[in-house]
């Protein structure tokens, strides 16, 4: 079975890899699961693949760090980029089980236009191969404003084949200026 399949098998599954995809470490996550569970512990190494924009390549843009040690900074996750028009992220992903992949963006934008799209706004690239973003308002994909907090989400990009190795995903910037904190690969 294709680990894309796991992002939504169970609630125990869906829960972990959603806090994977916004950044929680899967260290800290193993360690909650292990001081709340007694007995055998669930294994949830799928073949996840989360990179966050502290460790991608920037073109066009620059890298935003949030100093989040005071626990009161909340706008925006440690690590981020905006994405204007023509800038571009790049992230080196190593798939330990081929076949059809889904990639998933913790993206981010203070605008929760129905009108405005994701895939207006960005293109997303494996090796050179650009793969569909579908039409996803920026309502229905949870972006705007809580207070004075951006808004991010994971958002789920589209699908592709992957063989086991290495692989190039690129997110260019169309429109829009939307943020970008992490890209997940299930």
């Amino acid at each position: 079975m294709s680990s894309s399949k796991y992002f939504f098998n169970t609630f125990q599954e869906k829960t972990y890899n959603a806090l994977l995809t916004i950044g929680v470490p899967r260290t800290t996550l193993n360690k909650v699961i292990d001081i709340l569970t007694t007995g055998a512990k669930p294994n949830n190494n799928k073949g996840q693949v989360v990179v966050s924009a502290s460790d991608m390549e920037f073109d066009g843009t620059t890298l935003k760090t949030v100093d989040k040690s005071s626990g009161v900074e909340r706008s925006h996750p440690a690590a981020y980029a905006e994405l204007p028009n023509g800038a571009t992220a790049s992230a080196t992903v190593n798939i330990t089980d081929g076949g059809s992949k889904t990639i998933y963006a913790y993206i981010g934008h203070d605008s929760s236009s129905s009108s405005l799209k994701v895939n207006s706004s960005i293109n997303i690239s494996v090796d050179g191969t650009e793969v569909t973003i579908p039409a996803i308002s920026f309502a229905d994909a949870g972006m705007g404003k809580c207070g004075t907090r951006m808004n991010y989400y994971f958002v789920k990009l589209g699908t592709c084949d992957m063989s086991s190795g290495e692989h190039e995903i690129i997110v260019s910037g169309i429109a829009n200026k939307m943020n970008l904190a992490n890209i997940s690969v299930f």
